[in-house]
């Protein structure tokens, strides 16, 4: 071994996993740790930790791969990446997107069986419905595997941060559902929202804010326009003290230059497809389009016709299946 190579060696093994854990916690992303963990055994050791893993969600957000495009003429899903970087990491994955796997013939139903439509994707995971015997499944692409699960409520939820929440008749509150103390709240929502529909943005949180009691933020569009608006309390049932954010922009010059049409750009609106790890996906007449809430940045994603599509934003399963302690008994 080079002494090079010998001295590397010999300061990783005088690491302890507990250091290593408080250094992977200073890492920008979800990906730069998934690379730092597959560089050496001590490395990938100290990263397979459940409670370790815990702490680095509550950190970082998703690894954000792209959106699932779903067309009822076309024989299979699209997945369109984000990112080049994350193109690669969904190639280096090798999943599964046109979920041929799926139970009854896969995802048209070959085989006597009935073809599938989404629900709903979180986490990685795909909430499908057959549409002749009704069973609904649950896909991971990544892992080429599905396991069925009863029928969910009837009433549309958006999840963040743990909770569920459900707009209430009239759409002056909501309903919050603590998934961890299983008790509900109801949430006073500001004027300018009650009448617009809205996503709730899952936010990291800080290890001393875990368990829900940092801000509720809310992403709604007027128009050409995205509006941020945090809600803070005391704890109070419901008492919420609602600020729009500051990076509420508008972006009527960042669209015309995008599309390249300026008057034709007017006559669509922007359709919310969805928040994931901090990035907002829009589709804007035939065209998908994201914004990085932290930067406020524009981007095309795609030059394929999204107009009838159903999308689906898709991050990456956490803990990914090689770090999951359950999985290695570790």
């Amino acid at each position: 071994m080079a002494p090079t190579a010998a001295a590397a060696a010999a300061v990783v093994a005088a690491l302890s996993d507990d250091l290593l854990r408080e250094v992977f916690l200073l890492l920008p992303t979800a990906a730069d740790l998934v690379r730092a963990s597959l560089a050496c055994k001590p490395f990938l050791r100290a990263a397979r930790n459940a409670g370790f893993l815990r702490r680095f969600r509550r950190r970082h957000g998703p690894l954000l791969l792209g959106c699932l495009l779903h067309h009822a003429d076309l024989p299979a899903p699209v997945f369109v990446p984000s990112s080049p970087a994350a193109a690669a990491a969904a190639a280096r994955a090798d999943g599964d997107f046109s979920l041929s796997f799926l139970p009854h013939g896969g995802w048209l139903g070959g085989g006597g069986g009935a073809p599938w439509r989404f629900l709903d994707c979180r986490n990685g995971r795909v909430l499908l419905k057959n549409r002749g015997t009704q069973e609904l499944a649950v896909a991971d692409p990544l892992a080429w595997s599905c396991v069925s699960l009863p029928p969910p409520p009837a009433a549309r939820a958006v999840e963040a941060n743990g909770s569920l929440y459900w707009t209430l008749e009239g759409g002056a509150s909501v309903v919050a559902l603590n998934t961890a103390t299983n008790e509900f709240s109801v949430l006073e929502l500001p004027p300018p929202l009650r009448q617009l529909s809205f996503d709730v943005v899952e936010k990291g949180e800080e290890e001393d804010g875990g368990g829900g009691g940092g801000p509720l933020y809310l992403l709604t569009m007027r128009g050409f326009c995205v509006e941020v608006w945090a809600g803070a309390g005391d704890g109070g049932a419901g008492e919420l003290t609602w600020t729009r954010v500051e990076k509420s922009v508008r972006f009527h010059k960042a669209m015309a230059m995008l599309q390249h049409d300026s008057v034709e750009m007017y006559h669509h609106g922007l359709d919310v497809v969805g928040v994931v790890a901090g990035v907002l996906f829009l589709r804007h007449w035939n065209c998908l389009l994201s914004i990085d809430l932290e930067t406020m940045k524009l981007r095309k994603l795609s030059d394929e016709d999204c107009s009838s599509a159903s999308i689906y934003p898709y991050a990456m399963p956490w803990p990914p299946s090689f770090l999951n302690p359950a999985e290695h008994g570790a």
